[in-house]
């Protein structure tokens, strides 16, 4: 536990990460060669030496042919999702429900404990959240994690999301 808190769902990625490559017998060097990554990359994030970010959590996804909102946060089914019909990307779905939440970056930051050029940076596309910030912002926004994250499954956390946010029509789905 987090000081008191329920451990972040995160924090069971790197025993599923594991799972899923012995199921496929593949090992972690050639698994992170296969995603395009570093050759350390699946040791690092087994033994929680490093949270990694979406984009990483993403080519490891592909590569083992599994859901990335199960692999990260342990969110739904494993099996691979069918392409959404929604092109968005994680930096247009955060601002899109920032302001239709009437949140300013400053209001955000303060409700989630990321920073606000942070949330700056991950609107505009210019850095990719690590899987723990994606994870800060969902819980302050009220929204599925791992469809902030991935466009996995249905937007809203609970029904204890707001009516006019889970009816709003320039969200499709909320």
């Amino acid at each position: 536990m987090v000081r008191g808190r329920k451990n972040p769902l995160h924090f069971g990625l790197g025993k599923r990460l594991r799972a899923l490559r012995r199921q496929r017998d593949i090992g972690g060097k050639p698994l992170s060669i296969a995603a395009g990554l570093a050759g350390t990359t699946v040791l690092r994030i087994e033994s929680e030496a490093t949270v990694p970010s979406v984009d990483v959590v993403g080519k490891l996804a592909a590569v083992l042919q599994v859901s990335p909102g199960y692999l990260a946060y342990g969110v739904g089914s494993s099996v691979r999702p069918i392409a959404s019909e929604s092109p968005t990307t994680l930096a247009e779905r955060l601002r899109q429900v920032r302001e239709l939440r009437g949140l300013s970056l400053n209001a955000l930051a303060k409700v989630s404990g990321v920073a606000r050029t942070t949330i700056g940076y991950i609107e505009s596309g210019e850095t990719s959240p690590s899987l723990a910030t994606v994870e800060l912002l969902a819980q302050a926004l009220q929204l599925s994690v791992a469809w902030l994250a991935f466009n996995e499954g249905i937007p809203s956390q609970s029904e204890h999301c707001p009516d006019s946010v889970r009816s709003s029509p320039s969200i499709s789905g909320l």
